[in-house]
């Protein structure tokens, strides 16, 4: 009894320091960006000098380089991602220090040097970040991943503004330096741990060729988004300077981004977090919906009074960082749902925005008239793609649907109801659907779960080692471990749970050890 619940104590251990090595991976290069993309001091260079601007183009030129890469090349890159992430740390940091240095030297021509640079940065930086979140998507539940997804991301913005205005100009430069190497150590960290709990299994069999469809719309759309709502608010595109970050004022800076802050966990923790396990039909359109409403307030932005100017860019600083969560979220789940290449979903959310970056600071942005039009023409797309686009989706595919609910979920008033009895291919869906909650509530594992899944759905032991390709003592450790997650003694208590529709109890009077589990089986 002891030595099974030091086990768990060590494995939720093990599960909390790999989530906060993760997560303060995504910490540290959220604070290079902010640093080397939005701070002075990296910046201050294009005060004097025109030719700086194109180092802006060649950050996103690698940038896209990278995204393109994920689309045409997923398959190579998942071999070869070790390797990649041992080298491109490493290159970032040298990297970091030609950015900062190009035009404070004379050795080598500035603006090849910077160019270089920042093409190098945005290659680098955009594969890195990818990394840790695919690592942070494989590794937790979907509730998990988005909770410390806004955890990071208010982490990153308060940390960003203290070193700001605490560090020197040289400190600044030297804690970009580290920033990769660092994030490198954490990954490192979080990865050997041997206690993490295994993400639920992908929900494959209930996506069609249309669902998939509709999540790579939503994952172009964050990246959309991203665009629209730094072209909107003070934060800007990378490369651009930020308001808070080059204010002189500490105090203040860090009053307006930790009330900004608090009211992107607001929005968040409303309109993202409590709909997560919903239907992907619905599941995202109330978050689109205050996007899409905040990107057209934004063209109203000229006709303020000033004395509200200010309240309206803590608003807008808000808002610009809810479309980055939303774009991490929305990879994250389309990883565990979609069971797909995960570099490849990486490259269906960035793709979109790091083009769209290059084309905002190459035609628009220095344009007065265009910025209002396009901004209007974004939210009203995004309008279309989540509140239009998903009835057209699924209206043709009702069989699939498991429930009643499901079914009728955009019947038209006055239609009639269709029965969940009529579908019976439904069955096996819903068996699979809830299998696979119960293991994410229970951290099974993914073949745990296709055990589970079998033995619910009717299967012997002998069927689920030959569809498995399992040997006999495999299933029965399989069953064993099982049972002893859920707090089951046999598979009919196991099955009871399935289909009572009720959580197992916190703890069991007799706990089961592995041999009895094994005969109960």
């Amino acid at each position: 009894m002891l030595s099974r619940q030091a086990k768990r104590q060590g494995k939720l251990g093990g599960d909390r320091l790999e989530l906060l090595s993760l997560a303060g991976a995504i910490v540290i290069m959220g604070i290079w960006t902010n640093l080397s993309g939005y701070g002075a001091v990296f910046l201050e260079p294009s005060n004097t000098n025109a030719s700086f601007e194109l180092m802006r183009y060649a950050y996103y030129g690698g940038a896209i380089a990278s995204s393109l890469f994920f689309l045409v090349a997923a398959r190579l890159i998942s071999g070869l991602s070790r390797a990649f992430e041992l080298c491109l740390p490493l290159l970032m940091s040298f990297s970091t220090l030609c950015y900062a240095l190009a035009y404070n030297q004379t050795l080598l021509n500035p603006l090849l040097l910077g160019g270089g640079a920042s093409f190098t940065l945005g290659f680098c930086y955009l594969w890195t970040v990818a990394t840790l979140y695919i690592t942070l998507a494989q590794t937790a539940s979907a509730q998990r991943v988005v909770t410390l997804i806004i955890g990071s991301q208010v982490a990153e913005q308060l940390a960003s503004v203290i070193a700001t205005h605490l560090l020197t100009a040289a400190a600044q430069i030297a804690v970009c330096f580290l920033c990769p190497l660092a994030a490198f150590g954490s990954l490192l960290l979080a990865r050997r741990q041997k206690h993490a709990s295994p993400a639920a299994a992908p929900l494959r069999a209930s996506f069609s060729r249309k669902a998939r469809l509709h999540t790579y719309l939503l994952q172009a759309s964050s990246g959309i988004a991203i665009v629209a709502m730094g072209a909107a608010s003070s934060v800007g595109n990378w490369g651009s300077l930020r308001t808070l970050l080059a204010a002189t004022d500490t105090a203040a800076a860090l009053s307006q981004t930790a009330l900004a802050c608090l009211l992107l966990v607001g929005l968040t923790t409303t309109f993202l977090l409590p709909l997560i396990e919903r239907p992907l039909s619905y599941r995202y359109q109330p978050a689109f919906l205050v996007i899409a409403a905040s990107i057209t307030l934004a063209s109203l932005q000229p006709s303020l009074d000033p004395t509200w100017l200010n309240a309206f860019d803590i608003v807008q600083s808000a808002i610009e960082f809810f479309p980055h969560i939303m774009l991490w979220v929305v990879l994250s789940r389309a990883i565990g749902e979609t069971g797909g290449n995960p570099y490849f979903l990486a490259g269906v959310s960035l793709a979109p925005y790091s083009v769209l970056s290059l084309i905002w600071i190459a035609l628009l942005e220095a344009s007065a008239a265009a910025p209002s039009f396009v901004l209007v023409f974004v939210s009203y797309l995004l309008i279309l793609i989540v509140a239009v686009h998903p009835r057209l989706l699924y209206e043709r595919d009702l069989p699939r649907f498991t429930s009643t609910q499901e079914l009728n979920e955009y019947a038209l008033d006055g239609e009639p109801e269709i029965p969940i009895e009529s579908n019976g291919a439904s069955v096996v869906e819903l068996i699979e659907r809830r299998c696979c909650f119960v293991g994410q509530r229970h951290g099974l594992s993914a073949r745990e779960a296709q055990v589970l899944t079998l033995l619910a759905q009717g299967r012997s032991r002998p069927v689920i080692q030959k569809q498995l390709v399992l040997s006999e003592g495999t299933v029965k450790t399989h069953l064993s471990h099982i049972y002893e997650k859920l707090h089951v003694r046999s598979a009919q208590e196991a099955l009871d749970l399935i289909y009572g529709g009720e959580e197992s109890p916190l703890s069991c009077p007799h706990p089961t050890s592995r041999e009895e589990a094994l005969r109960a089986g």
